[in-house]
């Protein structure tokens, strides 16, 4: 279970440190900001919530039970929501509300499949933990093709 919670929580991890807001019903918060500032603005939030993210991947790398690599990832999923109403607080920048609200979705699909994942992972269902996995795996690398072509420098 090591080698594969340790690949999995590297592409997490790239994910829930892009998260780019959650849905809150209503597109985000505060008055419109540009697209650097909002980018400035994501990755300081971001890079403030690596160090965290780095003890989560240790604490999965270092997993001896289900219940300890559950309990991992579980707190990634908080660490995640908490990433996304910090971003959710910001300004949408004019012009790409729609695809900052696609990516916020996304961020709160991660969540939700995160929060699985630990169900699965403490049910010891392999094969539900594995199709969960591959649901990430898709979702990460759609969301980071986005995220690097929007200009992240952190997230």
């Amino acid at each position: 279970m090591r080698g594969a919670g340790a690949a999995l929580i590297m592409a997490l991890s790239a994910l829930a440190l892009a998260a780019c807001g959650g849905d809150d019903g209503g597109g985000g918060g505060g008055e419109p900001i540009s697209k650097q500032e909002f980018i400035e603005q994501a990755d300081a939030v971001c890079a403030d919530s690596a160090d965290t993210q780095q003890e989560i991947q240790a604490k999965l790398e270092s997993a001896t039970s289900p219940d300890q690599a559950a309990a991992a990832y579980e707190e990634l999923a908080d660490v995640s929501e908490g990433i996304n109403e910090e971003i959710n607080a910001l300004g949408r920048p004019e012009g790409d509300e729609e695809l900052i609200d696609d990516l916020a979705a996304k961020q709160e699909r991660l969540v939700v499949l995160v929060d699985d994942l630990a169900g699965a992972v403490r049910a010891e269902d392999q094969a539900g933990a594995e199709a969960i996995g591959s649901e990430l795996d898709a979702l990460v690398a759609e969301a980071g093709e986005v995220f690097d072509s929007y200009g992240f420098e952190v997230c």
